[in-house]
């Protein structure tokens, strides 16, 4: 349960993966991640949270799942939670039960559909 792979190796050995979403946009994960059974098929919405009073302090991630599965965000809330960035996490289960969010810069990162900021979110394969 090692969240803290700072070389990258975990991920090219098999036993980490990461994931790219983005902030304050309504998504799919089966849409941006086919077939990985990591994910559920509802939407999901991510933004940044703010402690009350603490506008200056590191925001936390708010992640919101939608009971539609379409990408459009457009039914009631099923459920949300409040995770802090740059803390091992979990369990989430099967396959990946462990894993770490972190707030990254879309200009590192190689692809034409990030926006400025995006969510990292690296995960440890489980053994079992």
């Amino acid at each position: 349960k090692d969240c803290n792979d700072s070389n990258g190796e975990a991920e090219l050995v098999g036993v980490c993966k990461t994931y790219l979403t983005p902030i304050s946009t309504c998504y799919n994960a089966q849409f941006l991640f086919p077939n990985d059974e990591s994910w559920s098929d509802v939407d999901i919405f991510d933004e940044l949270h703010y402690r009350p009073k603490m506008k200056r302090a590191p925001p936390n991630l708010k992640r919101t799942f939608y009971i539609s599965k379409d990408g459009s965000c457009s039914s009631d809330v099923d459920y949300s939670w409040i995770q802090p960035f740059e803390v091992c996490e979990g369990p989430f289960g099967l396959p990946r039960p462990w894993g770490k969010f972190s707030l990254v810069d879309g200009d590192d990162v190689e692809s034409d559909s990030l926006d400025e900021q995006e969510i990292g979110f690296s995960a440890v394969v489980s053994e079992e």
